[in-house]
């Protein structure tokens, strides 16, 4: 089986997982989350964070609170390409149905809250198969890489390939796993 079969096969399984989450515990596994990662990054730096859509684990609702401790950047999809976007306070539908800013453009960020649908504790992840994340980090090979997940996402190993990015650090509403 291939590796690509491989994701295919956790992206169904972990959507399924991740859909059975009630939205009572999505909303207190997300402010556990900010509790962590407040305790672990310093104020001030400057901090990509994905808008959550659907099933994941949620950052939306903690935006502000987010920026009146960091230099707060959002993603914005264009074509193939991801860029951070300084987050406005105010969010507008982007592509793919995904919340943006229209904020300018930020090139200078410290570390990055990554989504996904898989996490191994080896830093492993599986996205949504696009390659958003992997390319940015591509050009952006400093920042820290933080994988933001429900405990459930955690799995055993997930299969990589070559141009994966993998996380720094593996949070979850329970734990911080840093490999660095």
């Amino acid at each position: 089986m291939s590796v690509q079969t491989d994701k295919g096969a956790l992206r169904r399984r972990m959507r399924a997982t991740r859909a059975a989450i009630p939205s009572a515990v999505r909303d207190v596994a997300g402010r556990a989350a900010l509790r962590q990662l407040t305790a672990q990054l310093q104020p001030g730096i400057t901090l990509l964070c994905y808008v959550s859509t659907r099933t994941e684990l949620p950052t939306r609702a903690l935006l502000g609170s987010l920026a009146e401790r960091y230099e707060l950047a959002v993603p914005r999809v264009q074509g193939a390409d991801m860029h951070a976007v300084r987050y406005t306070g105010t969010l507008v539908d982007g592509a793919y149905g995904v919340p943006t800013s229209l904020g300018e453009p930020v090139d200078e960020i410290d570390a990055v809250l990554t989504p996904g649908l898989a996490f191994d504790l080896d830093g492993g992840r599986v996205g949504y198969g696009a390659g958003y994340y992997d390319r940015w980090f591509a050009a952006h090979p400093d920042a820290l890489a933080i994988g933001l997940c429900f405990d459930a996402q955690v799995v055993g190993s997930v299969p990589i390939e070559e141009h994966d990015r993998g996380m720094d650090w593996i949070l979850t509403p329970t734990r911080l796993v840093k490999r660095l």
